[in-house]
């Protein structure tokens, strides 16, 4: 029943952040960077292979501050990348899209200055396929049920390869998930355009 709107996503899926960010709200975001647990050199190697491989396969872009600081892209955000330890498990990359943009005053985060893009983003994203969830199989018991004794049923499992990095967006909305690289100090800024939905994200549909 959903299959239309999945055809209709091939092309990208709707995403709606709210506003555009003035330019102070990117430029506190871009000084503040990556969440601090992304700064740990354990940390950093792991990410910086995840986005090596990010890049090759077409799922994201690395562009750099200075390229882009003087005509900025309309509907970009910056959120903060943490990294998430695993227990014997390799850490994983999250995108903190609940984090608002603040000024800092020393150490301390002052008051804010841009709502995080979860908190500003409109609700689209259908429930419809979340409760087809629960009729697959009694489907399934059917369609065997009334298919004829002399006839051969074929199942096929497909296990797609990083199959939510297929949940693209459009070239413009890419701009809403943009994050800082941890590079070192006195390294020019890296950001990263994800062309894929967010798992940090509110809206990123089941």
């Amino acid at each position: 029943p959903f299959g239309a709107t999945l055809a209709k996503w091939e092309r990208g899926v709707p995403v709606e952040c709210g506003p555009n960010w003035s330019r102070q709200a990117i430029l506190l975001a871009i000084e503040r960077g990556p969440h601090i647990s992304a700064k740990a050199p354990e940390a950093k190697e792991v990410i910086m292979e995840d986005i090596a491989y990010q890049v090759d396969t077409g799922f994201s872009e690395v562009i750099y501050w200075d390229d882009i600081k003087d005509r900025i892209p309309p509907h970009l955000k910056i959120s903060p990348l943490a990294f998430i330890p695993q227990l014997n498990r390799r850490g994983r990359l999250i995108l903190d899209l609940s984090f608002a943009v603040h000024r800092m005053m020393g150490k301390r985060l002052g008051p804010q200055v841009q709502k995080a893009v979860n908190e500003t983003t409109t609700k689209l994203s259908p429930l419809e396929p979340l409760s087809e969830l629960g009729h697959v199989l009694p489907r399934l018991l059917d369609f065997m049920a009334d298919t004829p004794e002399e006839d051969v049923i074929m199942f096929a499992k497909i296990d797609l390869s990083d199959g939510f990095w297929r949940m693209i967006v459009t070239e413009n909305d890419a701009w809403h998930f943009a994050y800082v690289l941890p590079d070192p100090p006195g390294h020019p800024v890296r950001l990263v355009i994800p062309h894929a939905l967010q798992m940090g994200w509110t809206e990123s549909p089941g």
